[in-house]
């Protein structure tokens, strides 16, 4: 009697076991789940009632929920779609234990702004690029974008070696937030103009939509930058408050309808040549993270990186024919205005350097990195 009820004790956890392990995980339905309540929580999840994946409430793991607001429109080229791409790909890597879902700013009626409200922890996530973050620190602003930057490779190679990204986790830690880089877009078009360039002269008293870094420098060539707001800017060309729009990629500039309002197209973006936009995570939720999740989410990210870095570059070359066919004039900028707002980058960083310590520390990493860098580019590369 003994050796049989042994017997079936030990038939019991072995079946529990393979079902937890072998059969539990294949019965997932996508987006399926049961409630479970009261479950230990390894992640520091202070809610007691989550609908988690029949997996997970086999296996006692509690699942991890979290909303997700992204400072780019999910139907914006490339830049939406890593964002969509965070929200589908965390969940299934985890095999539906982690949700990072991605919801609208205007409907969860912040009272903050982006950093702030996930600083706070009001919200647990958020995808931002380098206005957001340069509203907070030029430091920041720099490891996501910058005027004359180096390529993706090289950018790429700073961040993760060459001290970028250390400099910038500094900073964010003192902001109460958690950076991963989390997208790489490619260069930015040059701007839409309604004359013809030639001269930096041709710049003076020109009032151009342009956002961080690149504001402040073109300014210093006698243009007027002003940031405004998208729902804005078509209004204001068509009344003539605006003369120009530096916007984005040309695959997001082709989808717009710049070219009814300026004929003129310049290449390439010298504001940002690359744009890292990163996943920020409020910092105690992070570090209450399980060493898996976290190496789950900068897997996702790792990925997004090289998939949004492939999409950029794929889609330019059908952007510039569709502006072509739309009667667009496509051209380089003249050479004298490119140097003239290099030397207006380097007076800018100067000036930025000599009151702001980050940034400044910053800056230095950059520019002794580029140093050594261009001896690789110069000799190993064609």
């Amino acid at each position: 009697m003994r050796n049989t009820v042994i017997g079936i004790v030990i038939g019991v956890v072995v079946g529990v076991v393979v079902g937890a392990t072998l059969i539990a995980p294949r019965l997932i339905p996508e987006g399926g789940g049961v409630t479970v309540l009261g479950k230990a929580n390894p992640d520091g999840i202070t809610e007691t009632t989550a609908a988690l994946p029949l997996a997970a409430s086999i296996t006692g793991r509690m699942a991890l929920r979290w909303t997700m607001v992204s400072a780019y429109g999910p139907n914006r080229p490339q830049f939406g779609d890593v964002a969509k791409r965070i929200d589908s790909e965390i969940w299934r890597v985890s095999g539906g234990a982690t949700e990072i879902k991605l919801q609208d700013a205007a409907e969860l009626e912040l009272d903050s702004g982006l950093i702030d409200a996930v600083a706070s922890g009001t919200l647990a996530a958020a995808l931002l690029g380098p206005d957001e973050l340069g509203a907070k620190s030029p430091a920041l602003e720099l490891v996501s974008a910058m005027p004359f930057g180096p390529p993706a490779r090289a950018h790429l190679a700073w961040l993760r070696f060459g001290g970028g990204l250390k400099a910038a986790t500094t900073v964010m830690q003192k902001l109460h937030i958690k950076g991963l880089p989390c997208g790489l877009i490619g260069s930015e078009g040059g701007g839409w103009f309604r004359d013809r360039l030639r001269t930096p002269e041709d710049l003076q008293d020109l009032r151009i939509r342009l956002t961080g870094f690149g504001g402040r420098v073109i300014e210093k060539l006698g243009a007027k930058a002003l940031a405004t707001a998208p729902d804005q800017v078509f209004a204001d060309l068509e009344s003539r408050d605006l003369d120009a729009v530096i916007h984005s990629v040309p695959s997001n500039d082709a989808a717009l309808d710049f070219h009814k309002f300026a004929r003129f197209y310049y290449l390439p973006g010298w504001q940002r040549p690359v744009t890292v936009v990163y996943l920020v995570i409020n910092l105690d939720k992070w570090r209450a993270l399980s060493a898996t999740r976290k190496a789950q989410i900068e897997a996702v990210c790792g990925r997004n990186i090289e998939l949004s870095l492939a999409e950029s570059e794929h889609a330019q070359f059908e952007a510039l024919k569709l502006l072509t066919k739309n009667g667009v004039n496509l051209d380089r900028w003249p050479s004298g205005i490119v140097r003239d707002l290099r030397e207006a980058w380097q007076n800018t960083t100067a000036e930025i350097a000599a009151v702001d310590p980050d940034f400044k520390k910053t800056w230095q990493s950059v520019v002794d990195f580029r140093k050594e860098f261009s001896i690789w580019e110069e000799l190993g590369l064609l």
